[in-house]
């Protein structure tokens, strides 16, 4: 009988140990995509410079470009026009996010970008929001600084902006008008972006 309870322990333990054994191994494997998805963001982010944070969500950008236009014809009406772009990924498509400033007064006229919001559905879906001066929303506002030497720009800041579109197309797309009203550009860092060819694109400009 003795004989028999100890076999019958012996082979308790055995199972217990082989089913500790195989815990260990499904936690190591755990880990090991935790890690390895871990660092497959980080490696995407990367390949990517930060600029700002859209509804406190950190956005990078692929690439950027930069425009100088003018606002009327007159020699010294120019704007900066930069846009930044993020490219088409696994969870959602190309993004832009574009400013316009004032090439004298180095102030922001406008600034629009895509937030992600959610649907009537709960489905998770782009919306584009716009800030520019002249809106007559008291909630649409910025507060950036810009500095330009030698053809390359730099600022940071924040701003809000308004959803585009009216009620009706709005309620068409299923999104709740007052609730997804406004969304907040914050913490944006741009750093020495160069302004290409500036006295080719004046030039271009005044010639036509």
């Amino acid at each position: 009988m003795r004989n028999f309870i100890t076999s019958i322990t012996l082979i308790l333990l055995l199972i217990s140990c082989d089913n500790a054994g195989k815990k260990t191994e499904e936690n190591v494997k755990q880990e090991s995509k935790v890690s390895s998805t871990t660092k497959k963001e980080e490696s995407i982010k990367d390949d990517k410079t930060y600029l700002c944070k859209i509804n406190g969500e950190d956005w990078y950008y692929d690439r950027s470009s930069t425009m100088i236009t003018k606002r009327n014809r007159n020699k010294d009406s120019l704007n900066y026009r930069l846009l930044f772009i993020k490219e088409k990924d696994a969870q959602s498509g190309k993004k832009t996010l574009s400013l316009i400033i004032d090439a004298n007064s180095l102030k922001l006229s406008s600034l629009s970008f895509k937030a992600e919001i959610k649907n009537n559905e709960g489905k998770p879906i782009y919306a584009s929001y716009l800030y520019t001066k002249t809106s007559e929303n008291e909630a649409v506002t910025e507060d950036f600084n810009f500095v330009v030497k030698d053809n390359i720009i730099s600022g940071s800041g924040s701003a809000t902006g308004k959803i585009v579109g009216n009620k009706f197309t709005l309620m068409e797309d299923k999104i709740d008008p007052e609730k997804y009203l406004l969304a907040k550009v914050t913490d944006f860092q741009m750093k020495d972006i160069k302004i290409e060819d500036p006295q080719a694109q004046l030039k271009e400009l005044f010639n036509k």
